[in-house]
């Protein structure tokens, strides 16, 4: 697995640029099978807010900072979801999945890259139907960072063998950018997005 990181705006995002390795059921402790099951419910229910509360946030945070991480994490997830449109049909993933996507996470750089394997301790990929995009992947990140289950992070994509893939995600990057940080300049928009999809 291979990712870049950006910070846009105070949100830390993950841009996918590689495979993910998709978990199936049996590969995922009973603990983390629910944790992952209780996330995809809330995000296909609409329910941001309860998603994010499950998020893993540094131990430095006081209870006033990991609040408001969350809230911006829920501001983020809105705007994506807004793009690409309500989820439905999630179906876990049994095999490798290549796909384009935009991942957030809590924390900060920093944090995440000082854990080893920046934190993550396993994963579920979910095959969606999304009302906007059609067909396409939510993966649930998770961490055991505190000793405990927690989410780590949410990545929303298209797989690359669909069609028009690429551009698609080009036109949510661009949308979802310009949403979350409107200084953003186009020039530094295009550099994200060509270090994302390729040029």
């Amino acid at each position: 697995m291979k990712r870049s990181t950006f910070v846009v705006g105070s949100v830390v995002v993950w841009l996918i640029l590689s495979c993910l390795t998709a978990f199936s059921a049996t590969d995922l402790s009973d603990s983390a099978s629910n944790l992952a099951e209780n996330v995809i419910s809330k995000l296909v229910a609409g329910d941001f807010q309860e998603a994010v509360a499950q998020i893993h946030e540094p131990a430095t945070y006081d209870g006033q900072r990991a609040a408001e991480d969350r809230r911006s994490l829920t501001n983020d997830l809105d705007l994506l979801f807004k793009e690409f449109g309500n989820p439905s049909s999630p179906k876990l993933a049994q095999s490798i999945v290549a796909l384009h996507g935009i991942e957030i996470a809590g924390g900060d750089v920093p944090y995440w890259k000082s854990l080893p394997n920046r934190g993550v301790a396993s994963a579920a990929t979910y095959l969606v139907n999304f009302s906007k995009v059609g067909p396409g992947v939510i993966v649930i990140t998770l961490t055991r960072v505190s000793g405990m289950w927690e989410l780590r992070s949410i990545a929303l994509g298209i797989e690359q063998n669909r069609p028009n893939s690429r551009k698609n995600m080009l036109h949510i990057g661009r949308s979802f950018f310009l949403q979350q940080d409107p200084s953003m300049h186009n020039d530094e928009i295009d550099r994200v997005l060509n270090a994302m999809f390729g040029s």
